[in-house]
Order: C-alpha cells, then sequence, then structure tokens
C-alpha cells in the first residue's frame, strides 16, 4: 500500500558474471525481489555490439485492471567507479506486457569490470491502481470488541482499543 505524501522507492541491484561468455539474444535475470506487494526482477540481454537491461514486473495479468506508474533510474556502473544513469517514466499493467528498458546505446565491453556487469535500478512508484490494500489487523470484530475499553474512529472506520495498550505505547494517551 502507498503512504500520500512518503516517497515509495525501492532499488535493486544485481551482478551479472561472466558477461562475455553470455550468449547473443539470450535473456538473463537476476533473483525476484517483492517490492510494495507485487514482485520484479532485473533482466539482461546481450547483442552484438549492445547489452539492455529490463525491469520485470511480474504480477500476473490477471482480469482485474492494475496499473503501476513509475520513475526508474537506470544506473550501470563504469570501471572508473561512477555511475552511468538514464532516466524514464514506465507505466505497468496487466493489459501491457511491455517491460521497463533500457537500452546502452554503447559497447556492452565499456562496463564490463573482472568479467562482470553491475546494474542498479531505483525504483520510485508515482501510483498504483486496482490493488487491494490488505488488512493486517482487525479492530471491529468479536474479540476486539470484547476487550476494549475505548473506540478510536478515524472516517467510517471503528478501532476498538485498549487505554492501557495505548498508554503504553504513545505519551499522548
Amino acid at each position: 500500500m502507498l503512504v500520500v505524501g512518503a516517497k515509495n522507492t525501492f532499488v535493486m541491484k544485481h551482478v551479472f558474471n561472466d558477461v562475455a561468455s553470455m550468449e547473443v539474444g539470450k535473456a538473463y535475470y537476476g533473483p525476484e525481489e517483492e517490492h510494495f506487494g507485487v514482485s520484479w526482477r532485473i533482466c539482461m540481454i546481450r547483442c552484438p555490439l549492445r547489452g539492455y537491461s529490463l525491469l520485470e514486473c511480474l504480477k500476473p495479468r490477471e482480469t482485474n485492471p492494475w496499473k503501476i506508474e513509475t520513475k526508474i533510474s537506470s544506473n550501470i556502473l563504469k570501471p572508473n567507479g561512477n555511475w552511468r544513469t538514464s532516466f524514464i517514466s514506465h507505466d505497468f499493467s496487466q493489459k501491457s506486457l511491455e517491460n521497463a528498458t533500457f537500452y546502452d546505446c554503447e559497447r556492452t565491453s565499456r562496463y564490463v569490470i573482472d568479467g562482470t556487469m553491475t546494474i542498479k535500478l531505483e525504483v520510485e512508484i508515482q501510483k498504483m491502481s486496482g490493488f487491494e490494500s490488505q488488512i493486517l489487523r482487525k479492530f471491529d470484530d468479536v474479540a476486539a470488541k470484547e476487550l476494549s475499553d475505548v473506540v478510536l474512529v478515524a472516517g467510517s472506520q471503528e478501532f476498538h482499543v485498549n487505554k492501557m495498550y495505548l498508554s503504553l505505547h504513545s505519551l499522548y494517551f
């Protein structure tokens, strides 16, 4: 779930090994990682003169509409220790099979360090729609109502809680 006003970001980094022996046109993947309830992974494809990396959103293509709007910074480590950076905005959705693609227009060999290539993606999620928020704890079930001695109301949501518990965790109460 996204928090309004907060930076909703995550970073994925992967070191691809033995780049020189990678087959041209074949996809190589980093491990899956879960961020904001969705699985993601980095992919690298080597072409004859250049390579490119992808960010894949692994959310199933289901019938319920969903969309994730992102701004992504793609970084490739250069031999001098600096990063080559490019930026894109990309929308992932159940209708689109496209992944966010970052082309390296220069020769892939310029970024190979001791046979490896390091790719880091910094992802800022601008907006997520079509995702149900998961309720982690129920504050209005029968047990909560029986054990509570105060009710906090936020909008239409009631939270049945215990004053002693609140006072232990907050100076306000």
